[in-house]
């Protein structure tokens, strides 16, 4: 994705060069594709005056801002709202990083296994096989885990 000149720095913008690693970042971030995560308004409230989408207990939901003094005001019913029981905050789609996380904790657990199994110590019962065996399901663990992120929802 290519940012719009009033995203660019100052430099990027008058100059015109390929983007710099700030512009850069700001360009990768935007084509992440974003998540929402329902937060409790008892928890935190949301930053003034920014568009959200809030929801009730019945599960009825709009678009709506927060101003000072706990004041909601809704878009789509022109008017002030009660207070919500939930607002949704975007954050990003981190999925892709944390299976590539996953997946190398589980090459450095494996290779730990590896060392404990060729050390010249090891024999069964001893504190070694234990930390083999802690190894062996901690990294059926991670390879369950990463499974089940990339099955499709």
């Amino acid at each position: 994705m290519e940012l719009n000149n009033k995203d660019k720095c100052t430099y990027c913008r008058e100059y015109g060069n390929l983007p710099c690693d700030e512009c850069d970042k700001k360009a990768k971030a935007m084509e992440q594709p974003k998540k929402y995560i329902k937060v409790a308004v008892s928890e935190r409230l949301p930053e003034l005056d920014k568009r959200i989408t809030v929801i009730w207990e019945s599960g009825e939901s709009c678009s709506a801002v927060v101003q000072e003094n706990d004041y909601w005001y809704s878009f789509e019913m022109e008017c002030e709202c009660d207070t919500p029981d939930f607002w949704l905050e975007e954050v990003p789609d981190r999925e892709s990083e944390l299976i590539e996380m996953l997946g190398r904790a589980s090459k450095t657990i494996k290779s730990l296994k590896l060392s404990m199994l060729a050390h010249p110590d090891y024999t069964e019962g001893s504190e070694f096989d234990d930390l083999t065996s802690i190894a062996r399901d901690q990294e059926n663990e991670i390879d369950s885990l990463i499974q089940s992120v990339k099955q499709p929802k």
